[in-house]
């Protein structure tokens, strides 16, 4: 069986055509697949002051803090029976957390 020669220079270009294919491919994802940010509306005064007013629940908003690195809250307000967000300023206030990405 007969070797053929393989050129060098050949494999050179072949391997700088394909990491500047994975750098652009690299860039192209932090730039489109990247986080988006979303705006976020201010909570609600009356609801934050509830909230920070009682201890215990204060206490909850500490423990989800410091224990467990909850760092994202929300605050809306729910229909009477307490199933869906209101639309009304007079529904009750809630807060939920949800834990860090990781």
């Amino acid at each position: 069986m007969e070797q053929t020669e393989v050129n060098p220079r050949g494999r050179l270009i072949l391997a700088a055509v394909l990491a500047v294919a994975l750098i652009a491919a690299v860039i192209g994802f932090a730039v489109i697949g990247g986080e988006q940010e979303v705006a976020i509306a201010d909570a609600d005064p009356e609801c934050v002051e509830s909230w920070n007013s009682d201890p215990e629940a204060v206490r909850l908003g500490r423990h989800q803090y410091f224990g467990h690195d909850y760092t994202s809250v929300e605050v809306t307000r729910l229909t009477e029976d307490g199933t869906a967000e209101a639309e009304d300023p007079e529904g009750a206030c809630a807060r939920s957390s949800s834990p860090p990405r990781r």
